[in-house]
């Protein structure tokens, strides 16, 4: 199969197909990736649908060469080890570090559970005997800095109890805001479990436009009881705001296995 010439149609077949939004997404994963794990093709099926759903209500013919470069990389950046949430070896997550695409950063659940049965990570509850744990972006700060550089402050927060601050710099120009606002919610997060106990990297961190709509996508490295995963997340912006939009979406793509959703 042809991935990238797979990927650009993907808007046609999805068009021409019949039944509800869920269920042609899931007929055009299930006939290109049918040899995947059901996990998986679970996973790039929330993708796609956030991307492909805006086109039922669009004009006729209305299929932007910017929405197929968009499935391309998206599936593209799926097909990784990284992109797929399993387990990885050191090895590995130096490639997720060095070759992550720009424009996509992976994508998790805020379309609504599809009716796929869940992964063994999807389904995993909080490892060992803690309680589950429950938090909550509260607010998000920027400072500009000098030199076209900026501060990030994210807290998080357990409501009725406990809030939890991390701190992060980045590049004040393109996508170094993002990335900055998901490394402070990932500081924060560690605060929250235990800086002793998890590690939490940002690989990536991008905003992501579809057809009418737009979401903050991020990759994390995560190392937690001598366990190491490659984790995806994102989060619409709902709110006309980027800065909480990749802290949910940190939040996304580790509630499962921290137990912090």
């Amino acid at each position: 199969m042809d991935q990238p010439v797979t990927a650009r149609n993907l808007p046609e077949e999805f068009l021409a197909l019949p039944g509800t939004p869920v269920e042609r997404v899931l007929q055009v994963v299930s006939r290109h990736w049918a040899a995947y794990p059901e996990g998986e093709r679970r996973q790039l099926a929330q993708a796609l649908l956030t991307l492909l759903e805006p086109l039922l209500s669009a004009p006729a013919g209305t299929i932007p060469a910017e929405l197929r470069a968009e499935c391309e990389r998206l599936v593209q950046f799926w097909g990784t080890g990284a992109a797929r949430g399993r387990p990885v070896s050191p090895r590995m997550r130096q490639q997720v570090s060095d070759d992550l695409p720009s424009s996509v950063r992976g994508a998790v659940v805020p379309v609504g559970d599809l009716p796929i049965p869940p992964s063994s990570i999807d389904a995993e509850e909080p490892m060992g005997d803690r309680p589950p744990r429950l938090l909550k972006f509260a607010r998000a700060q920027l400072e500009r800095l000098p030199d076209e550089r900026c501060r990030l402050w994210v807290q998080l927060e357990r409501p009725g109890q406990q809030t939890y601050e991390g701190e992060a710099f980045g590049n004040f120009s393109g996508s170094g805001v993002l990335q900055a606002a998901a490394r402070a919610a990932a500081e924060a997060l560690r605060r929250a479990v235990g800086k002793d106990q998890v590690e939490v990297e940002v690989s990536g961190a991008e905003m992501f436009q579809g057809l009418g709509v737009a979401v903050a996508m991020v990759s994390l490295v995560v190392r937690y009881q001598n366990q190491t995963r490659a984790l995806l997340g994102f989060c619409p912006e709902d709110q006309r705001d980027p800065l909480r939009a990749a802290a949910v979406a940190v939040l996304n793509a580790t509630n499962r296995f921290l137990g912090v959703g």
